[in-house]
């Protein structure tokens, strides 16, 4: 069975604390669903993001593994000008609708939960975990207070589909940098389809 994964997984910030408008770095997310049919499934994706709100658009280089199988390798680029994705795996291109929200700031619904700390010492970063309510997901976000810049998101709940999902993801690396603009070039699989 030939299946594409459309998991670019992204919390949705809204107003309030901005992460930056440019940025690149890695994200380890683990995904868990169960179906109104009783089955559940299990993600672990490994993603090299690069994100610019200035062109609206993301790329992530994914290595994903689905219920413990084999880990496989695509390419997503998501387009929010035209609300479409295209997924590039074993050089043939899926395109499809978006349907993760674009990255932004974090929602004037969102409480403080507490603030605290990183690390130790010379190495200690402030944070602030959030939490507020996403659709029908509650969701826990910890952001490093100097940018904005996240840090864990854990979420739960329902997903659009109706599915029960869990959601933990952890951000490393994370840049507030410009990337060559060429890294959001639509990928030429998906230029001939």
């Amino acid at each position: 069975m030939n299946r594409f994964i459309a998991l670019v997984l992204l919390p949705a910030f809204v107003l309030g604390c901005c992460p930056p408008k440019q940025w690149r770095g890695m994200v380890f997310v683990d995904y868990s669903m169960r179906g109104a049919d009783g089955m559940g499934h299990r993600t672990e994706v490994s993603e090299g993001l690069i994100y610019d709100q200035t062109i609206r658009k993301l790329v992530a280089n994914q290595t994903l593994s689905v219920d413990g199988g084999p880990e496989f390798h695509q390419v997503s680029l998501l387009d929010y000008n035209t609300g479409m994705e295209y997924i590039v795996r074993d050089n043939k291109c899926t395109k499809m609708n978006i349907t993760t929200t674009e990255p932004g700031c974090i929602p004037t619904n969102a409480t403080v939960v507490k603030q605290s700390y990183i690390g130790a010492g010379a190495n200690m970063v402030k944070t602030t975990i959030y939490r507020f309510v996403d659709g029908q997901m509650l969701v826990y976000l910890t952001v490093a207070d100097d940018g904005c810049v996240p840090v864990i998101y854990e979420s739960t709940g329902m997903n659009t589909k109706g599915e029960s999902v869990k959601m933990g993801i952890q951000y490393m690396g994370i840049e507030a940098v410009a990337s060559d603009a060429s890294v959001f070039n639509m990928p030429a699989s998906c230029s001939m389809s």
